[in-house]
């Protein structure tokens, strides 16, 4: 197994934050490496997941929400459908709130399967670039949001 675990502070309430991270609709926002996130938010449930084809090419994925733990962390397990054994990953979300409003965010992947020795080192580039970007994108996402909030109040 190989990880890829990034990390980034984001000063917004952290309910506000969950909010963003469990709208399925609205990851086309902040995270561009995926390009279809649908289903029910419940433990358990099968969604459907599709990887933006200009980050990186798969076949059909069957996707699995593991856990839910409402303002504090969501995983979900990918795999290959039919050859969960050849490739597979575990995609996390975990919120850590600090002091004075900060929440930490762990954002990262899991990956396993028979062909990952053939193929990391492009997996970890790429997607390390893209996992920073989406923390990035966050970051200006909740930058905008309260900036539209100050104008609507003043």
């Amino acid at each position: 197994m190989k990880e890829i675990r990034t990390s980034t502070r984001l000063y917004t309430p952290v309910e506000q934050i969950w909010s963003t991270l469990t709208d399925f609709e609205g990851y086309k926002n902040w995270n561009t490496a995926l390009s279809t996130v649908e289903g029910k938010l419940e433990r358990h449930q099968e969604f459907n997941l599709q990887l933006n084809p200009e980050c990186i090419s798969t076949g059909r994925l069957q996707t699995r929400l593991d856990v839910i733990e409402e303002n504090r962390k969501l995983i979900w397990n990918t795999t290959h459908v039919g050859v969960s054994h050849l490739f597979g990953f575990q995609y996390y979300l975990t919120l850590v709130p600090r002091s004075r409003g900060r929440v930490k965010l762990l954002h990262g992947a899991i990956f396993w399967g028979l062909l990952l020795p053939l193929c990391w080192s492009q997996i970890s580039k790429e997607n390390r670039a893209q996992f920073k970007q989406a923390n990035e994108n966050l970051q200006l996402l909740f930058r905008s949001q309260e900036h539209k909030a100050k104008e609507f109040v003043a």
